[in-house]
């Protein structure tokens, strides 16, 4: 059984003038000099009660009859009138959405948040909004989120997702759901877990596909085709980096004159840069053609040496130029599946980083310099997302493995009159 516990304040309206709550006063003569008509509320636990009382209006504005309700409520266990327990206010979805997107905006980087947006304001607030489901208790019944998933499981050209995006989209869906129910306590039930991600006979849902060697060159073709303009130099420019660099979009935004460095040996260039994501410091080679692609926008450049933005990377405009960035590529894409055909992977900005990882493996890099390389904290992380696409290395080891032991076995048979047995120690 919980405590029954509960916090006295005052909510400020807009036009109060004040925009944090009051506390209460402990003291006599405090409470008596807060002459404020605002309402006082109060937010803790009930015995009878479910979840987390937030913003209960008290209908007062004396601390002191707002203060022997707050008594009576706590030796009641109870919301005054109430014999249920039932929540004391409407949480809408919109109200869910953008208290969710606010909070998560702050963990992940730009470049991530990018697609929860998309799933949540322009495919669940319209569908609540055409079918009348304003309150997040509704999404409560499974009945209501099937209907919903099955309004979004098909592109607008009627084809449906692919396995890896419907999953996503899942994924997204459930983490909401979480942040409902663990941070807010605004509902009980996660029906998002009853939906059924699609199966995937080769691996698991972390693993992730670059662009074909082709199907970058068509990229590269598109962008020939298009305008000799300083957009299309800088788009190109941007391109380029996050292809052979492996960076995320929110690092290539804001890379500068001064992270592009020679290597010790004077030999190569290299991007010597933090991850905004991870905070984490990465080094990776940067092909000489690409470095001068980036010397040839230097014109461009002001006193913060930046090349893809006139301005320090603060705030809402760092952000809002990086979703320009990511629209611009993805745009691009849609061109180059218009003209040459469609991608066998759905391809975001994001997979021109996981084309520079597969590229490395390829090559034969090894997986623990991959992953400092993309500055991944875990090595599993690396080993999960993309050891799959290096089969040929893999096929190669089983391949010696095999050769070998087929060997020594020969070896063995052929001399089994002069091998010693293995004896175990006493």
């Amino acid at each position: 059984m919980k405590n029954n516990t509960l916090t006295l304040y005052r909510r400020h309206q807009k036009s109060c003038g004040l925009s944090e709550p009051t506390l209460f006063p402990n003291d006599a003569t405090a409470r008596k000099a807060d002459t404020c008509a605002c309402a006082i509320n109060v937010h803790g636990y009930l015995e009878h009660h479910v979840g987390r009382i937030r913003h209960y209006s008290l209908e007062t504005s004396d601390w002191n009859k707002a203060f022997d309700k707050k008594i009576a409520m706590e030796k009641a266990g109870r919301l005054p009138s109430s014999e249920s327990a039932a929540p004391t206010e409407v949480i809408t979805v919109r109200f869910a959405v953008d208290t969710y997107l606010k909070a998560r905006s702050q963990k992940i980087a730009d470049s991530s948040i990018q697609g929860y947006e998309i799933f949540l304001r322009k495919r669940l607030l319209p569908w609540c909004k055409e079918n009348r489901v304003d309150n997040l208790k509704e999404l409560e019944v499974f009945q209501t989120v099937e209907r919903f998933e099955n309004s979004w499981c098909k592109l607008k050209d009627g084809e449906p997702l692919d396995d890896a995006m419907h999953n996503n989209q899942i994924q997204i869906f459930r983490t909401f759901f979480k942040y409902c129910i663990e941070k807010q306590e605004w509902i009980t039930k996660n029906t998002a877990k009853r939906l059924e991600k699609k199966p995937d006979p080769d691996d698991d849902d972390a693993k992730k596909f670059g662009l074909s060697l082709h199907e970058y060159d068509n990229v590269l073709k598109t962008l020939e085709a298009m305008p000799k303009d300083l957009h299309t130099q800088r788009l190109r420019a941007i391109v380029e980096l996050m292809r052979w660099t492996g960076m995320r979009i929110s690092d290539a935004t804001k890379f500068s004159r001064y992270e592009l460095v020679r290597n010790d040996r004077d030999t190569a260039w290299r991007a010597n840069f933090i991850q905004k994501k991870t905070k984490k410091r990465c080094v990776v080679i940067v092909p000489s053609e690409v470095a001068e692609m980036l010397f040839s926008l230097r014109y461009m450049l002001d006193d913060g040496g930046f090349w893809f933005m006139k301005y320090r990377p603060v705030g809402k405009r760092y952000r809002a130029l990086t979703k320009k960035w990511y629209k611009q590529i993805v745009d691009l894409f849609a061109d180059v599946q218009r003209i040459h055909g469609k991608f066998e992977h759905h391809a975001t900005p994001h997979t021109l980083r996981d084309s520079a990882a597969i590229q490395w493996l390829n090559d034969g890099m090894s997986i623990q310099d991959v992953s400092k390389h993309l500055g991944h904290q875990n090595i599993m992380t690396t080993i999960k997302s993309y050891l799959h696409e290096n089969r040929d290395a893999i096929e190669q080891r089983e391949d010696a493995s095999v050769a070998a032991s087929q060997s020594i076995r020969r070896t063995i048979l052929a001399n089994s009159g002069k091998v010693t047995p293995i004896r175990k120690h006493a």
